[in-house]
């Protein structure tokens, strides 16, 4: 298997310029594989804004679950639990954020990012977030569990959606 330095090279063409005070430069121009998402502008416009205002909205209700004061987020299993569930929350957040940011086609690097951020990360914060809602409701901490099963179900929208778009891979480029 190849190093990341040695993928990054492979993915990349060295190119040399003149800098306006005469110096010769590098920089490295991908050539690489381009992902595209199979949506029209405006679905893709719509898909970034809403996808930021889900993963805050997820991100805060799972925060709020994890943080109530209750003595099951205190001690015990399902305090490791609402841990765990914000590193998804920070990972869909980070994802969403990307997203918004990144116009265009993505590269082999951002494709990959994405699925691990958007897809991975929301279905395993969905997973997480309805045990936690079975513990709230178990233990009774109520306001907890009205804030943690429908984070579960902004996440698995979230989730669910990345696993329909579909990509198309553009060849590498000269």
């Amino acid at each position: 298997m190849a190093s990341p330095q040695e993928r990054f090279l492979q993915d990349h063409k060295i190119e040399e310029y003149v800098d306006k005070k005469g110096k010769t430069r590098r920089r490295y121009v991908y050539k690489g594989d381009l992902y595209a998402r199979q949506l029209t502008e405006k679905q893709r416009r719509t898909e970034r804004y809403l996808g930021v205002l889900v993963a805050l909205a997820a991100g805060g209700l799972a925060v709020f679950a994890a943080t109530w004061n209750t003595p099951v987020n205190a001690h015990g299993f399902f305090a490791v639990l609402s841990i765990l569930a914000m590193i998804p929350a920070l990972g869909v957040l980070t994802g969403a954020v990307s997203a918004f940011c990144k116009k265009g086609d993505l590269t082999s690097r951002e494709y990959h990012e994405r699925l691990i951020l958007l897809r991975t990360m929301s279905l395993l914060g969905a997973a997480l977030l309805l045990v936690l809602s079975l513990g709230y409701a178990l233990h009774g901490a109520w306001p907890a569990f009205a804030a943690a099963l429908p984070a579960a179900a902004l996440y698995a929208l979230v989730g669910v959606h990345e696993l329909k778009v579909k990509y198309t891979v553009k060849a590498r480029q000269a």
